[in-house]
């Protein structure tokens, strides 16, 4: 048994096979495409929810890093108020000492002199 083509009809079942795998091919592709899109939309969402969170975590953090600059300026404007350096305080220290030192010194001489001015 022989099977004789004529040519032809080769060439238009080699188009038809063509054009199948080209529309399935196409097909494929599309779907393909589909899918992708589906998932750069699932990813974007994500995105943006986290870039939401992260601009509301940095904005608390931002808050807090300006509370604490304002009380850190609050502090350093109170400090020499409240602070008493120790330079300050011994020289304090020996005023007190010395006037202390001139009343005793008063007093003995009132003592020897027998309480007269």
């Amino acid at each position: 048994m022989t099977l004789q083509i004529e040519f032809t009809w080769l060439i238009g079942l080699c188009f038809v096979f063509i054009g199948a795998m080209w529309a399935l091919a196409k097909l494929l592709m599309a779907q393909t495409f589909k899918q992708l899109d589906a998932r750069f939309e699932s990813q974007d969402l994500a995105r943006t929810k986290a870039q939401e969170h992260w601009e509301a975590r940095f904005g608390q953090i931002e808050a807090l890093a300006r509370s604490n600059e304002r009380d850190l300026l609050t502090m350093r404007g109170d400090l020499p108020n409240i602070y008493v350096r120790r330079e300050d305080h011994i020289r304090g220290q020996s005023v007190i000492e010395a006037k202390l030192d001139a009343i005793s010194s008063e007093l003995k001489m009132v003592q020897i002199k027998g309480g007269k001015p």
